[in-house]
């Protein structure tokens, strides 16, 4: 096998007589090797158990992602070899020395291992050992490692102060119960790392074209995932304010926002400050008066000027099948169209609804919102933002039992929902689920974006900006959509919502303009005078919600979108798309 192959292939399966797993204890002594013993030359000290990578959570996710980008990859790089190739239908091999328990195993991953190797798959390269102190001294179970080769050695141990320690001498990381799963697929991970590093290197040697340009981003979007990277990205408490703190410092903000020749500014690719100015701007003296402003942060970050303006093209158009501020004549098309993002509920009563949308799409607060297919009066504007572009329809006590509120994600499966407040820039790939182009994913373009509003009598309004790469990220009537992210963990247990889509810059459709949401939630909570949260008590093993099945199951079915969505089908009535109109 070469070196540098991320599989491997398994030879035929040979029935072993001694697998130790289950409680399964061996009569000899375990910390004696095969070769210390005689007449068992060929007895194994380690046995293992083949997973579907599924149940790895992340590590899964990231074969996911870096299986797409090397399709990318292959194409435009010339001599693209197999070795340097991905799949995501490989199977993991885990290795165990030691007493291995039921119990043992719940903490490895919620999915039955397999003793036999599946045919027609592929093997993962990376092959973790573990041992599980259980009984053992602390010397005797490193002892019982030691005695097997292997890439990654995990000790497990009972006793712990939460902090994973790494035996340097006898290359073991030890780390307790709580801990074993993201261990594991750390050490999963590391080909794909490994493999990112080529194609960065196979990149870096050929011209900075744009499709290049695309590829960097994507890897750098699965590195943010990747939780062997030294760096930890999901370590802040939720209720840190950290990432709305900004990374442009004040002096060079107020310096800009007050001059008329600056349009609006921003962080771009996490490595320029991007400057939109009219222009008539003499370029070169700007740039230069402007870096003489800060030049510690000028040390690290590159000045872009650019003569255009930043528009943003609000996302309303006239007929669409979203949310209605008026039930719709059949007569009058002269409608704006957005989506309901998703829906929040009281902390202490979650009868209590409120679907999330943007400010521009209900012109009016107490304003009156309808559903469009039926059309049928769904609740009220009880809250409008037009610094956040951010808006609360307080949903009818009559059919709050046909609103579904729980949350999907990119996989359609149904999962818990956080708002985020880290650092938007530490994010990789995004997604939102439309009402108009459904799902679509994108990058990070601006962590942090300012620009005057036209619709704020010019204010100066903070975003942040999301690339689609091939395709636009967003679309007419997307307006409202909910921007959200995988977390950086072993299992998926929620997804991190980041902020509404309002807009795109019209003379980029490609980039999508975005409000954070943190501030319009505490804004809501702060007018009303309560406290709201997503639905946060999905079970972790929820099954994939289907957009296929029939109506009869339920006399209030779910609609077909794989969004937050509000049920108002009857059983003889076809599901509604996951869309609403209003009025201009």
């Amino acid at each position: 096998m070469e070196e540098n192959d991320i599989y491997e292939r398994e030879r035929p399966y040979k029935p072993r007589t001694r697998l130790l797993c289950l409680e399964q204890v061996p009569e000899e002594n375990p910390l004696r090797s095969s070769r210390d013993k005689e007449g068992s030359q060929n007895h194994e000290t380690a046995y293992h158990l083949y997973y579907k990578s599924k149940g790895f959570e992340n590590f899964h996710y990231v074969i996911k992602l870096a299986e797409e980008c090397s399709a990318r990859v292959q194409k435009v790089i010339e001599g693209f070899v197999k070795e340097t190739s991905i799949s995501s239908d490989v199977m993991v091999k885990l290795r165990f020395v030691g007493k291995v328990t039921e119990d043992n195993l719940k903490h490895v991953t919620h999915r039955k291992g397999k003793e036999k190797f599946p045919k027609d798959h592929e093997v993962w390269k990376a092959s973790p050992l573990i041992c599980f102190q259980n009984d053992l001294s602390f010397d005797s179970a490193k002892k019982l490692l030691s005695i097997e080769k292997a890439c990654h050695k995990i000790l497990v141990i009972s006793n712990s102060n939460g902090q994973e320690k790494f035996d340097q001498e006898k290359n073991i990381l030890i780390v307790d119960y709580d801990h074993i799963r993201e261990a594991i697929i750390r050490c999963l991970e590391k080909p794909v790392q490994d493999l990112l590093d080529k194609w960065v290197l196979s990149i870096n040697s050929e011209d900075k074209l744009e499709e290049f340009s695309l590829i960097r981003t994507y890897i750098e979007n699965i590195r943010k995932q990747l939780l062997c990277e030294e760096h930890k990205l999901d370590n802040v408490p939720l209720s840190s304010n950290v990432g709305l703190k900004g990374i442009i410092p004040e002096d060079i903000k107020k310096y800009l926002s007050g001059l008329q020749s600056v349009n609006s500014f921003g962080i771009w690719d996490n490595s320029t400050l991007k400057v939109f100015v009219k222009k008539e701007t003499n370029q070169k003296v700007f740039h230069d008066e402007l870096k003489t402003i800060n030049t510690e942060f000028f040390s690290k970050y590159i000045l872009d000027v650019e003569a255009r303006e930043f528009n943003v093209k609000k996302f309303t158009i006239r007929q669409g099948d979203t949310i209605l501020a008026c039930p719709r004549p059949d007569d009058n098309d002269d409608y704006k169209m957005g989506t309901i993002g998703g829906f929040v509920t009281k902390m202490d009563d979650t009868d209590a609804k409120y679907a999330l949308t943007c400010e521009h799409v209900i012109p009016f607060e107490h304003e009156l919102a309808f559903s469009d297919t039926p059309k049928r009066h769904i609740g009220d504007c009880v809250f409008k933002s037009k610094e956040s572009d951010f808006a609360a329809i307080e949903i009818r006590k009559s059919i709050s039992d046909e609103c579904d509120t729980t949350f999907r994600r990119d996989d359609n499966k149904n999962t818990n929902a956080r708002v985020y407040n880290d650092d938007i820039g530490k994010l990789g790939t995004v997604y939102k689920i439309g009402g108009a182009s459904n799902l679509t994913k994108g990058s990070i373009k601006s962590p942090e974006f300012w620009f005057n509003s036209p619709d704020d009598n010019g204010k100066l309004h903070r975003v942040f900006l999301v690339h689609g790469g091939d395709d636009v990220f967003s679309h007419y009537g997307d307006s409202g959509s909910l921007v959200f992210s995988r977390p950086r963990r072993g299992s998926h247990s929620y997804v991190n919502v980041v902020g509404m889509v309002s807009g795109v810059d019209r003379d980029d459709e490609k980039i999508s303009c975005c409000y954070p949401l943190p501030q319009a939630i505490r804004s809501l909570e702060d007018s009303l005078d309560l406290q709201v949260k997503f639905k946060d008590d999905v079970p972790l093993s929820s099954s994939p919600s289907s957009s296929s099945s029939s109506s009869s199951s339920s006399p209030l079915s779910p609609l077909s979108s794989p969004s937050p969505s509000l049920s108002l089908s009857s059983t003889a009535h076809k599901q509604p798309e996951n869309r609403f109109k209003h009025c201009k």
